[in-house]
């Protein structure tokens, strides 16, 4: 299995739509893939350095799109499942 074989299995998993990141890449101010295309240069050298990259999701702004982080008050997948966990342990009478 390829490093990018594990990262597009755990953005799968875990509900992100591809990798963003806020540094420069490109000569831009941040970047994105998304998990159906990742990694999309092959010269490292110009692209940034992906361990900088973050997972992230889809977003519609200024009618384009972009990758990029959960708005503050979003739940991530993983926060999401824990929450009902932790909600449906709740609900259960442990006497």
């Amino acid at each position: 299995m390829t490093v990018k074989e594990i990262v597009e299995e755990y953005l799968d998993e875990n509900g992100y739509d591809g990798l963003y990141s806020d540094d420069s890449c490109f000569g831009e101010d941040a970047c994105g893939c998304r998990s159906d295309d990742l990694f999309p240069c092959d010269d490292m050298e110009n692209w940034g350095n992906p361990a900088r990259c973050k997972p992230g999701y889809k977003k519609l702004i200024d009618g384009d799109w972009i990758i990029g982080p959960g708005e503050d008050d979003e739940e991530t997948p993983a926060e999401k499942i824990q929450r009902e966990t932790e909600e449906d342990a709740e609900q259960i009478d442990w006497r």
